[in-house]
């Protein structure tokens, strides 16, 4: 079985109730030797799937599965007549991927695509974005555009403010931004990519895409090399549904992308600022070829990073470079984030 095929079998133990193998043949009208081999996928893709076949099966938790129909009628008005598709996949290779094949929206007009999990998911510098399904909210949005703004590289920056801006709406902080498309609470909480291609009538194709940490398996997040934060860890326990957060981001990301279009980054930089948990902190600047100590002073106003390294402050554009702390810093501090959230 491949594809998506196991998303059925995840809807009918979605509850986090016991279902026995008997009962599960009986709602999806397969043979049990199916029911074992989807559980099995679902393992292999990183979920925790309690029991067997004598004793039931159940999720450790109940999960909230999104739905492409309940999603776009919740919208505000203005940002669903925006729309011109909407889709909610199981499983792909990368959300952006699927928007950039789609035709080049026109102007006004927006596509959003989501998916439960994705096999290809990307982060910068060709980093693999991997979640178990429903673990996180893996979201693009596409527009055309007939011109290309001059600090378009700063675009992910305008969508971290707007993304920590709906977070924040639904009682999640204190959360900071992390030059140039991360946002951050008590580590990773969320990534942005930004892609672009020309169509025929060289109009550009821009696509957004957001992995957010919603609730990783323990499983999953042990087995990674980088601090990470989820929305369920920082939520005490009883977060906001995944439905809620999409509810929230989408008609920010909206907003933030026409704003952008027209004035650029200058809406957005105070906001950042106050958030940059990079500031003034002691950092590493990572290419392929080398590494770059020295102190973060900020942001530029279009957007670049100003790096203050042997006695000059250079100007850094976002490209295939990470910024890490250096290894006697600490960040995301705590500190600093949550005196931020109260500017």
């Amino acid at each position: 079985m491949g594809g998506d095929s196991w998303l059925p079998l995840l809807r009918a133990i979605s509850d986090g109730a016991s279902h026995s193998a008997e009962e599960l043949t009986a709602t999806m009208a397969i043979p049990i030797a199916d029911i074992n081999l989807q559980i099995e996928t679902l393992r292999g893709l990183g979920l925790s799937v309690l029991g067997n076949p004598n004793k039931g099966f159940q999720l450790p938790y109940p999960i909230d599965l999104l739905d492409a129909a309940e999603l776009i009628v919740s919208l505000p008005e203005w940002c669903h007549e925006r729309i011109v598709s909407y889709e909610v996949a199981g499983q792909v290779d990368s959300s952006n991927t699927r928007l950039l094949a789609q035709p080049t929206p026109e102007d006004g007009q927006v596509r959003v695509f989501l998916a439960e999990y994705q096999t290809a998911g990307r982060g910068r510098r060709d980093r693999t974005w991997v979640s178990p399904p429903a673990s996180g909210i893996c979201l693009s949005l596409a527009v055309g555009i007939g011109g290309t703004p001059s600090d378009l590289a700063a675009l992910p920056l305008a969508l971290g403010v707007a993304t920590r801006r709906a977070l924040t709406k639904l009682g999640l902080e204190p959360i900071g931004l992390k030059w140039p498309n991360d946002l951050v609470a008590d580590g990773k909480l969320a990534g942005i990519l930004v892609e672009l291609r020309h169509d025929a009538d060289n109009r550009l194709h821009l696509v957004a895409g957001l992995g957010l940490n919603y609730r990783l398996p323990k499983s999953q997040s042990a087995a990674m090399t980088d601090k990470w934060s989820d929305i369920f860890g920082m939520s005490d326990g009883a977060p906001p549904s995944r439905k809620e957060l999409v509810q929230q981001i989408l008609p920010e990301w909206v907003s933030a992308l026409d704003i952008f279009m027209l004035q650029g980054l200058a809406p957005f930089l105070m906001e950042f600022r106050l958030a940059d948990v990079c500031m003034n902190q002691q950092v590493e600047l990572v290419s392929e070829s080398s590494t770059t100590h020295g102190v973060c002073r900020g942001i530029a106003d279009d957007g670049c990073l100003l790096l203050q390294s042997g006695g000059e402050t250079h100007r850094i554009i976002a490209g295939d470079i990470s910024l890490r702390p250096a290894k006697a810093e600490r960040w995301p501090r705590r500190d600093l984030i949550a005196w931020w959230a109260n500017k």
